[in-house]
């Protein structure tokens, strides 16, 4: 029974099944999703002697688990946001299991029924943490060697040639390799929590600083060579011989500690199939049913919220009134602009004051779906295939306006031979936040509460060199300036329109 309720949570939420599966197959760095659940059903085989002890029963508890799974669901369908939705999914599965061999068993499946997350495909959000990590460690490694070396952000300079830690550099799919192995390696080898706790730490740390020894030894492989090897494809290559000797190493060293396995009583597992043929259906029924009302409870409310009309004003989105302080100009500047796909409305200004010039990006989402969201993947500060523009440096900060203080993400950006000062922060209703993850809450009290009033991407931007003490200044003043103005052109009313 727990299989066919499985299935039936799969099709009842086909497209959040289809969103993990597409992106497992698009996506190299989450293609260990497939092997999630074949792994996931052979640790429950294993553990069959195990469950032979216990009786099946349906449990009531796990109701309350199955309405939050499906609520959590709900709530990342009102915002759009793929990955608790997809996380929610997983949780229908296992609180479904629950609800239908009972507690006792559920808990004895612990571990493989948890192992299901490694299936969600996320860990996006480390890659440019880890970036910047693998180049500073390589760089200090560089400098005890002895060899001179410049950086800057991502990029570093050799005598011998340039180098930069790009998103296949991050060691990201190292570190979910190493996390998914290590945990189906814990679980077989220890049966102690602590020792499992302990190697999958472990699991964490060493692919982390094995990348940094990584970068640091191609680097090195290069320079020595005259950037003749390990400068193209073949690092990559390298890069996984030498994760593959480290996890070698690591599961080796694991199992010189391994516990021995459990082994099944006999009379326990007598009784329980006794208890069990003697157990009556009508109830199990009664409770895995009121479950499957519970699971297709969500995706109708989510369709009942998704026909809602969004009131839509003009495509039309402009920031006037600055002309008597900045000039403002039809020509770009500069061929540089944030990416800000799907926006309901969009502006790309630029303006000159002096000898400063300064560009105002806003986009604006008023009728946000899955594909179509403010805060995704495809919206970052710098377009990756604008080659000849690169990030800098990349930091939070706070600015003191008259008004209060403003937190925004301060980006410096290099390309056609000039540099960039970048702020940027969201605008959810009346919030103001840098943090994707604040801005994303926001999105969800608004869309609760039926509010009309819509999000927005900001990027303010001015044209600095190395060494420019008043480019910060200048730029603030621009914001502040800008701000009223900003405010006036995203304020939307009910009357401007319906989609």
């Amino acid at each position: 029974m727990a299989s066919l309720f499985s299935v039936f949570v799969l099709v009842v939420y086909h497209q959040t099944t289809w969103s993990m599966v597409s992106t497992w197959w698009n996506l190299e760095t989450f293609a260990h999703g497939f092997l999630i659940l074949p792994i996931t059903l052979w640790m429950i085989w294993e553990r069959r002697a195990q469950l032979q002890e216990i009786t099946p029963s349906a449990s009531p508890l796990a109701l309350l688990a199955v309405a939050a799974a499906g609520l959590s669901w709900f709530v990342g369908s009102l915002a759009n946001v793929q990955v608790v939705q997809q996380f929610a999914l997983i949780g229908l599965l296992i609180s479904g299991v629950w609800v239908t061999i009972g507690t006792q068993a559920a808990r004895r499946l612990l571990f493989p029924l948890a192992y299901l997350f490694f299936a969600v495909p996320i860990g996006e959000d480390l890659v440019a943490p880890m970036m910047e990590f693998t180049a500073s460690f390589t760089v200090e490694l560089i400098k005890l060697t002895g060899i001179p070396v410049y950086r800057e952000g991502l990029y570093f300079s050799l005598p011998s040639g340039n180098w930069s830690v790009v998103k296949a550099c991050s060691g990201i799919r190292y570190l979910i390799a190493s996390v998914t192995l290590g945990c189906f390696f814990a679980y077989l080898t220890y049966q102690s929590l602590t020792k499992r706790l302990i190697f999958i730490a472990f699991s964490i740390i060493v692919p982390i600083i094995a990348n940094g020894l990584r970068a640091y030894i191609i680097v090195m492989l290069g320079h020595m060579s005259d950037m003749t090897i390990a400068t193209g494809v073949d690092h990559l290559v390298y890069g996984w011989v030498f994760f593959g000797l480290v996890m070698l190493l690591l599961f080796w060293v694991g199992g010189k500690f391994k516990d021995p396995e459990p082994t099944a009583n006999a009379q326990l597992v007598a009784k329980a199939q006794q208890d069990y043929s003697g157990a009556g259906m009508t109830w199990q029924n009664t409770i895995v049913g009121l479950a499957a009302l519970i699971v297709m409870v969500f995706p109708a409310a989510a369709m009942v919220m998704e026909a809602k009309d969004i009131p839509i004003p003009d495509k039309t989105l402009s920031v006037s009134g600055m002309e008597s302080r900045w000039q403002e100009s039809a020509d770009a500047f500069w061929f540089w602009k944030p990416l800000m796909y799907g926006a309901d409305r969009a502006t790309h200004q630029y303006f000159q004051r002096g000898q400063r010039f300064y560009s105002l990006s806003i986009g604006q989402y008023l009728d946000q779906r899955q594909g179509v969201e403010m805060i995704s993947f495809r919206n970052r500060i710098l377009d990756k295939d604008l080659m000849s523009w690169r990030q800098i440096e990349q930091k939070t900060t706070d600015l003191d306006l008259q008004n209060g203080t403003l937190r925004v993400t301060e980006t410096v950006l290099s390309g056609e031979g000039r540099q960039l000062l970048t702020y940027s922060w969201y605008r959810v209703g009346d919030h103001y936040t840098a943090s994707p993850y604040v801005a994303k809450f926001y999105e969800i009290i608004e869309t609760v509460g039926f509010s009309d009033q819509g999000s927005a991407k900001i990027v303010v931007a001015v044209s600095t060199k190395q060494g420019d003490e008043h480019a910060e200044e200048a730029l603030t003043g621009f914001l502040e300036a800008a701000l009223p103005e900003i405010e006036a052109a995203l304020a939307i009313t009910a009357s401007s329109g319906s989609k």
